[in-house]
């Protein structure tokens, strides 16, 4: 059942990148492109089929989580209450963000999706294609889905740590990792707002290395990233769910905390450097937590 699933959603992939819409939209660009005298180098992007279903497949995927996410954490709990969620949000000193805020952020995301992301992707889509399986005979079953996923979490903790905390350095912190502190009181919208150099090297490096140094199908690099997307956005979204309504702080005695911990790290703007789990942090001494789940709006240093 579980191959047969896996398959299904592979021919999603095949369907799109034979479709006769892709085709269409690869023509008009290139017949575009090229009247306006763009360099051949820069039109080629657009002829490859296969590349620009890859693109258009990672859009739609991302798009979906954010958007559904977003709506999730801002809209349905936070104003809809829905099956009184709304107790779990973590208390704040920090005002709630003003609309000139959220529209900002709003703004910045709109930028980045639908301009900068597909642009990188079309660029990158050689690099990508000769290191991950695009293979229909390889697709990949649960347990290999699973002990990947696993190694890219692993992977991912161990340079968003380093990478996060030495964003945190008094050299760099004004330059660079301010920005997104500007969000005291975060929230699920202002997961994103970064700077350019910390978006690609703190958090999209630690979050496709592992699938690249595996070769992985790229169901799983798709997979992961998305998952990745979701957690995020759930560490920023100032709730600390209960399982099944957040999976990602559902075990906080192995340090899977993610909401509480990253609200505290907002808060007082220093410790909690980990991503998925607390580890890193752990080791390292730079471990906060929250004096009690989801109630206490002091903090105090384990």
């Amino acid at each position: 059942m579980s191959d047969w699933i896996i398959s299904q959603v592979w021919s999603v992939f095949g369907a799109v990148s034979t479709s006769s819409y892709i085709q269409w939209y690869s023509s008009f660009m290139v017949a575009s492109l090229t009247s306006v005298g763009c360099p051949d180098m820069f039109v080629n992007l657009f002829r490859d089929c296969e590349r620009l279903s890859f693109v258009i497949c990672t859009t739609i995927l991302l798009e979906t989580i954010f958007w559904t996410f977003v709506t999730y954490y801002m809209v349905i709990i936070n104003q809809w209450n829905l099956f009184g969620l709304k107790k779990y949000a973590i208390k704040n000193k920090a005002p709630y963000p003003t609309d000139k805020e959220i529209s900002a952020a709003c703004e910045d995301v709109v930028l980045n999706h639908f301009l900068i992301r597909p642009t990188i992707l079309l660029l990158v889509f050689p690099y990508i294609r000769s290191v991950l399986d695009f293979s229909t005979e390889n697709l990949p079953n649960v347990w290999t889905i699973m002990w990947q996923f696993a190694f890219c979490m692993q992977v991912d903790d161990f340079f968003f740590y380093w990478g996060h905390r030495f964003a945190h350095h008094k050299l760099l912190y004004k330059y660079i990792h301010k920005r997104h502190h500007e969000f005291k009181h975060p929230i699920a919208i202002s997961v994103e707002w970064a700077h350019p150099l910390e978006d690609a090297l703190v958090n999209t490096f630690p979050t496709v290395v592992g699938s690249l140094v595996l070769r992985s199908h790229v169901l799983v690099f798709w997979l992961y990233v998305g998952c990745k997307l979701w957690q995020s956005i759930d560490a920023h979204s100032s709730f600390d769910l209960p399982f099944p309504f957040s999976p990602w702080s559902a075990v906080p005695a192995i340090g899977m905390d993610c909401s509480s911990a990253h609200h505290a790290h907002h808060s007082i703007n220093t410790g909690n450097y980990g991503g998925f789990f607390s580890f890193w942090d752990w080791v390292c001494g730079t471990r906060i937590k929250l004096s009690s789940r989801a109630t206490e709006s002091a903090f105090k240093e384990t």
